[in-house]
């Protein structure tokens, strides 16, 4: 009898028992090892919902001659793993050019010298070795580099992070992200963990290959070269105009300019792109002691060695807005993430081992275009598409002044929050350069502030001593892009202009490293191949 590809959801063990899945599915399912053929793990979680006691979870996918698979097993079914789509015929006439080197545009370079092109990357910042530096300046001595920071530079914003590669989304698109990180250095796990992340270090390493890899293909990269206006001739892109002066043609834009470059989005407005506001989350950072996190998620006596520093996700509603936790970091430190003058942004990092003495996640509070309009009315700002970066901006003005300037981040005990008082005394933090005690509820416009401090109540009912052991640090107003460029759904081009296709969170249409770098890979392997694949390693499945 013929083998036939099944999947097996929630096998479950202890979370410290040796044995390989292979062995427990066979277990399981009450056949031989060996009979088991060309085994997968699709995941692989922790449940900790009843701690001390805590439990691997996997979902398997495997091949087994079908009459093998014993009766009743009512969690095994059938599996096809992710298909390539049908992808159109794209036209591209010049050299393509991609604007932005975070992970979108680095996997949409990937998919055009798949298909044959040898596109020019332009990013702002500086590559890797030199951005770390101009990035230790400011967090040490106070020194902005507005084109080279956390937000800018080889690698995008989730370069200083904690490195997740999660996604909501696991079609064949994804799973070529995950492959390709793996083969760039990432650990195996990362195709299967419920929670991968490879830490700030590992997405530098995986950056620098990958940049290598392009180019060898013939990829150009030209960092420091931000892209200051758009060039149009009967409503198609004819090139960019560079902050220098230089302008570069091209028929084919691949715009991958990530959630902060407030200044493009200024570009594309002024050059009649469609452009429409899009909702996000705004609100702060919670950090705790690790110690703390990891015996309340895990229970005391847990072998962290095995389990790693806990995670945790929390979710409520209150008055109908979403509040929850965001980019949790286990083991890591509250970061500044300024891109701009006198604004001040927080976000979360961490290496990979996640041994620092603190863990930190951002909580934020839905935020919808009628905020955004009240906000805006009551601050005198325009309404226009561009409204959710005026209020992201003014917004991290008040906490630059809140901080008493020099990148002083303004923060204040949790308890403390929650009965509007200043905090007499802040705890150890792992926040560079320094904290300023004061009140985050005159930062915070109504009815977020408000939101945000229910939603710390409920916190503590799911997980106890939340309020009384956080330090909160803000603002974090960078969660996802506040606008969408809109495309075309299948074509992927702007609705507005020929020749330019919007890629990846910075446009609106992804949500962290994976789903950003899939986003631009997907447009590129449209465009119609112009000869044989010019990149030298490929992940498992095949170029098409």
């Amino acid at each position: 009898m013929a083998e036939r590809r099944f999947r097996f959801d929630n096998l479950s063990c202890a979370y410290d028992d040796p044995r390989q899945p292979r062995e427990l599915l066979a277990r399981r399912l009450k056949v031989a090892p060996e009979e088991i053929g060309q085994l997968e793990v699709l995941r692989k979680s922790l449940d900790a919902r009843h701690k001390p006691r805590l439990i691997q979870v996997f979902s398997l996918a495997f091949n087994l001659e079908e009459g093998r698979l014993p009766a009743g097993e009512t969690q095994v079914s059938p599996h096809a793993d992710p298909a390539l789509p049908p992808l159109p015929e794209l036209p591209c006439g010049a050299r393509p050019i991609v604007v932005g080197a975070g992970p979108a545009g680095q996997f949409a370079a990937l998919g055009l010298a798949a298909r044959g092109y040898r596109p020019l990357v332009l990013e702002r910042g500086r590559a890797i070795s030199e951005r770390r530096l101009d990035v230790r300046r400011l967090w040490l001595q106070r020194e902005l580099d507005p084109d080279s920071n956390v937000q800018f530079g080889e690698g995008g914003a989730g370069t200083f992070s904690d490195g997740k590669l999660t996604s909501r989304n696991s079609n064949w698109f994804t799973r070529q992200v995950l492959h390709w990180f793996c083969q760039l250095g990432a650990p195996q796990n990362v195709v299967y963990s419920h929670l991968p992340h490879v830490g700030t270090e590992g997405i530098r390493r995986v950056g620098s290959r990958l940049r290598a890899l392009l180019e060898a293909a013939g990829v150009e990269f030209r960092f420091s070269a931000r892209v200051q206006d758009l060039l149009l001739q009967d409503g198609r892109i004819s090139g960019v105009e560079l902050a220098d002066g230089e302008r570069i043609a091209t028929d084919t834009l691949l715009l991958a300019m990530g959630h902060s470059a407030r200044d493009t989005a200024e570009a594309l407005a002024r050059a009649g792109v469609q452009l429409e506001l899009k909702p996000f989350a705004m609100g702060l950072r919670v950090e705790h002691p690790r110690d703390f996190i990891d015996v309340a998620q895990y229970g005391a006596g847990c072998r962290l060695e095995l389990t790693g520093a806990a995670n945790y996700k929390l979710a409520v509603k209150s008055a109908g807005r979403g509040v929850y936790s965001f980019c949790m970091c286990p083991g890591g430190m509250v970061v500044l993430a300024s891109s701009e003058d006198k604004r001040l942004v927080v976000n979360g990092m961490s290496w990979s081992s996640r041994r620092m003495a603190w863990s930190n996640s951002a909580v934020v509070a839905q935020v919808e275009a009628q905020d955004l309009q009240r906000w805006g009315q009551a601050w005198g700002l325009a309404d226009s598409p561009l409204l959710g970066h005026h209020i992201q901006q003014r917004l991290e003005e008040r906490a630059f002044e809140q901080g008493g300037g020099l990148w002083n981040a303004p923060a204040q005990r949790a308890r403390d929050f929650l009965h509007d008082r200043v905090s007499s005394d802040l705890p150890a933090s792992s926040y560079r350069p320094a904290l300023s005690s004061t009140r985050l509820s005159r930062l915070f416009p109504d009815p977020l502030s408000g939101a945000l401090a229910e939603g710390l109540r409920l916190f503590e009912r799911q997980l106890r001593g939340f309020v009384d052991e956080g330090l909160l640090i803000a603002p974090e107003t960078r969660t996802s892009s506040p606008l969408r460029v809109t495309r075309d759904p299948e074509l992927r081009h702007s609705l507005s202009t020929a020749g330019l296709y919007p890629v990846g969170e910075g446009a609106g249409y992804a949500g962290g490293i994976v789903s950003s770098a899939a986003d631009g890979l997907r447009t590129a392997l449209g465009f119609a191949p112009v000869g044989a694949s010019r990149v030298s390693e490929c992940p498992p499945e095949e170029w098409v």
